[in-house]
Formats: C-alpha cells, sequence, structure tokens
C-alpha cells in the first residue's frame, strides 16, 4: 500500500488507518534540499515495496503535521520512521539508501 497524504481527505484516511498495522513514514518539505536528494531513492524504495501486503508507506508534507492525530517527534528533514500500531519502532538515522 502507498499512501501519500496531501489533503484532509487524505489525512482522515491516515489517521484512521494509521491506528493498526506496520507503517513506514517519510516526513519531508518541499523547499527542504536534503528531502528532494532523497526523493530518488525513496521513490525506488516504495516501488519495491508498494505490494508488500504487511507494510503500508505514507508520505507526509510539513504542512500536514498538525493535522494529524499523531504528532510525530522530528527534528529535521526528512524524518523517516517506522510504526507498528502507532507506536514508533525505529527512527532511520544515518546514510540514506535503499538497505
Amino acid at each position: 500500500m502507498h499512501l501519500k497524504v496531501i489533503d484532509d481527505a487524505n489525512i482522515k484516511t491516515f489517521n484512521s488507518d494509521f491506528k493498526k498495522g506496520n507503517w513506514i513514514i517519510l516526513y519531508y518539505a518541499d523547499w527542504c534540499g536534503h528531502c528532494q536528494n532523497l526523493k530518488p531513492t525513496w521513490n525506488e524504495y516504495v516501488k519495491r515495496n508498494v505490494g508488500n501486503k504487511s507494510l503500508n508507506i505514507a508520505e507526509i508534507p510539513d504542512t500536514s503535521f498538525g493535522q494529524l492525530d499523531n504528532q510525530p517527534m522530528t527534528t529535521g528533514f526528512p524524518s523517516i520512521k517506522m510504526f507498528n500500531n502507532q507506536k514508533e519502532v525505529a527512527d532511520f538515522s544515518g546514510e540514506r539508501n535503499l538497505e
């Protein structure tokens, strides 16, 4: 599954769906150069994992943070986090590659 949160309708769906399952989420800002540099690698990751039924993937822009039921603890962009049933289980740091 790949869900890109971009408007109120998607955010409401995300807030509901996020309560269950495994999620990997990219928190980003369009104005961020690091986010723009990560985008090709992230897109390849999504392409490789979009058919994975046990993993949900979301991209959430900084402009939507205020509408999230579960506010992320991010210190910069891009931030990639793994959640299980709304609980953060990993915060990916270091080199951003497909591995």
